[in-house]
């Protein structure tokens, strides 16, 4: 194999770890904007899956929909169910989600 393939595989594997770092740099700014709120628990008796909670932090940050698909580098559609989802497990709208912490 020559240099020149080494060096875009390699590339590859830095773009995608950028990514990833990205991503969790991003939560955990999320998270700090929570804690600042005085927010301690994303949970309503572990009735929420794991994606679903991460979605809801993005919810109480007050972030939209779209803003939350590219954080998490899924189609809106997919935060839209998540959401519905979210809204029916926990009885609470988005604006209560958002306003009562």
């Amino acid at each position: 194999m020559d240099f020149s393939k080494l060096i875009s595989i390699y590339e590859n594997k830095i773009k995608t770890k950028c990514k990833e770092v990205i991503k969790l740099r991003n939560e955990i700014l999320m998270l700090e904007e929570l804690q600042n709120k005085g927010i301690t628990s994303l949970t309503f008796d572990n009735k929420l899956t794991k994606r679903e909670t991460e979605v809801l932090m993005h919810i109480r940050c007050g972030l939209k929909n779209d803003e939350i698909a590219k954080i998490m580098y899924v189609q809106t559609n997919t935060i839209k169910k998540y959401a519905s989802n979210i809204y029916e497990k926990t009885g609470k709208k988005r604006y209560q989600l958002i306003s009562n912490y």
